[in-house]
């Protein structure tokens, strides 16, 4: 599905028939694909709306505008009146997470509820900066996201070393795994 804002067109995924809904943000490098298996488990109870972020999955956000917290918050207002509901869940993950911690301070949306997921932006992390604020990291990420194998490997290494927690190993394995799924 589409949604027209400003010669800017936003895809995004409904899922569920619950009657509480979810606006669901995903996070860098990722699209609103990210949330299906969550929104999925949780469709008796809740709608998600998963739209993909400018620059980021099947949206069109034209380069020369800048995108705005406030075009942010008037994109989900116009979900909010396409489909017919008064308040809503924000869900984040990572950057997605970030925005809505963003959304939820500025209180102009009618949110009943903040699910945050591994959000950005409570804890400086220079990996993190690296990735999303250095060209060479923008193509290091991106490279790694579509070819994780050369990752994967260096982190096994890693673990064998004990030079990485098992937890984040773990974590990082079945990511990586699942977006190569995609």
């Amino acid at each position: 599905m589409t949604i027209s804002f400003r010669n800017h067109y936003r895809h995004y995924q409904l899922i569920g028939n619950g009657p509480r809904w979810v606006i669901a943000l995903h996070g860098y490098g990722e699209s609103g694909i990210s949330f299906h298996s969550l929104a999925a488990e949780m469709s008796r109870e809740y709608t998600f709306i998963c739209p993909d972020l400018p620059l980021h999955g099947k949206s069109v956000w034209q380069a020369a505008s800048p995108f705005a917290p406030t075009d942010l918050e008037e994109i989900i207002r116009l979900l909010m009146l396409e489909h017919r509901f008064n308040s809503l869940v924000l869900a984040g993950y990572s950057m997605g997470g970030r925005l809505v911690s963003c959304l939820a301070a500025n209180n102009r949306l009618p949110i009943e509820e903040v699910w945050l997921f591994a959000p950005d932006g409570f804890h400086r992390n220079p990996w993190y900066w690296i990735a999303t604020q250095t060209g060479w990291g923008n193509r290091l990420f991106r490279f790694t996201m579509q070819r994780p194998e050369w990752f994967l490997k260096s982190m096994k290494i890693a673990r064998s070393l004990k030079l990485l927690h098992p937890g984040i190993y773990k974590f990082s394995i079945q990511f990586l795994m699942l977006e190569k799924a995609r």
